[in-house]
């Protein structure tokens, strides 16, 4: 049927009907193939981290591609991201969340990481620049060169594979979301992460103690997650740990628990 054959409420309709639409500067052929094949794979619409890969092209961009692309075999072995996930660039997404939380420490959900790619597109070197956040404060919390960031990203995912890679695929911190977190205490461990004034960090390498102590925990917290027992019947750290893994997991309260009940059952402070 044409046009012609419609009604005029169904013509309506069609003229009216609202749809979302962006549009991107400067992207080469090789971009608008990839988006479309994509789209066409999928049959959904592009996500956040796909519609960021269209709109910026800079150096956090950059380092965050073929950063999250160099360590591709290790989202891979430890099962953190199916390859339906790396299809839709989830582990650029997970590196870019990574990323900030070096910078500027935990962040509730997503919400900053257009923030980074946009402030950081031009420039990401060693003379600090700094932005006023929504929150009214200073980002980032810390200023890194991208070569640094990049250099902590390493040593920790390196850090982790050593004391529990091989625990990983079969725990629950296979999970990006918890993945996040596991990420986060070793880094506070040899690094500290910003704003966690509570736990002391001694910012030095794990040891084989302490990465023992880390295989138990993150074995520990796994079996309580896999369980899931009733939150009435467990301890009130097990309560309140249970509940920050079980929803709403990538708000900064749930995300500031699961670093703080990791961090203390392997107690990271000590040697």
């Amino acid at each position: 049927a044409s046009m012609d054959d419609l009604g005029p409420s169904d013509r309506d309709g069609i003229f009216y009907y609202p749809f979302t639409t962006y549009q991107y500067q400067n992207i080469n052929d090789a971009t608008v193939l990839e988006m479309f094949a994509r789209l066409n794979t999928y049959s959904i619409g592009l996500n956040r981290q796909e519609l960021r890969n269209g709109r910026y092209f800079g150096q956090f961009k950059t380092t965050v591609y073929e950063t999250s692309y160099r360590h591709i075999e290790f989202w891979r072995r430890y099962r953190i991201l199916s390859e339906g996930a790396i299809a839709r660039m989830s582990e650029a997404e997970l590196t870019s969340e990574l990323f900030v939380l070096i910078l500027d420490g935990l962040q509730d959900k997503k919400t900053s990481l257009d923030e980074f790619y946009g402030n950081l597109d031009d420039y990401w070197g060693t003379d600090p620049r700094f932005w006023r956040a929504k929150r009214d404060s200073r980002r980032p919390a810390i200023w890194l060169d991208r070569e640094e960031t990049v250099r902590r990203f390493d040593t920790t995912l390196s850090a982790i594979a050593e004391s529990v890679g091989e625990l990983i695929p079969r725990s629950s911190f296979r999970r990006p979301a918890l993945f996040y977190s596991l990420f986060s205490v070793v880094y506070h461990r040899l690094y500290g992460v910003n704003a966690v004034t509570e736990l002391d960090s001694p910012q030095r390498p794990l040891t084989a103690k302490s990465k023992r102590r880390l295989w138990e925990a993150v074995e520990e917290v796994s079996q309580l997650l896999t369980e899931k027992p009733s939150p009435e019947s467990v301890p009130s750290r097990d309560r309140d740990l249970l509940i920050a893994s079980a929803s709403q997991t990538d708000n900064l309260l749930p995300r500031q628990v699961r670093l703080e009940q990791l961090w203390n059952r392997a107690n990271l402070s000590a040697e």
